[in-house]
């Protein structure tokens, strides 16, 4: 027999687990843009010294997100296993307890 009020329990601690990682994940993003910002130095005479390397196109498009469907799937996989995880633990605890 399922225990709901555990079962939201565990569902509500996977969302923050996934949500801690997601937000850490964005933090050291940052972390390393800004340090590549810091350290990086442009050398102007040097880069057009001859006008064949300047860019004559324009592109037009869109970027591809890194965030697709493999990304939304392990996210996914990995909320479902949070949550069995913490349930059976929690079960076995209240068990012994």
């Amino acid at each position: 027999m399922i225990n709901k009020s555990l079962a939201a329990e565990s569902l509500i601690i996977s969302i923050l687990i996934l949500l801690v990682g997601v937000i850490w994940h964005i933090v050291q993003k940052l972390i390393q843009g800004y340090a590549a910002a810091k350290k990086y130095v442009p050398d102007l005479v040097n880069n057009y010294e001859s006008v064949h390397y300047l860019q004559r196109e324009v592109s037009f498009g869109f970027i591809q997100s890194s965030f697709g469907l493999r990304t939304i799937l392990l996210m996914g996989a990995g909320f479902i296993a949070i949550a069995l995880i913490y349930y059976a633990v929690r079960m076995l605890l209240s068990r012994m307890l």
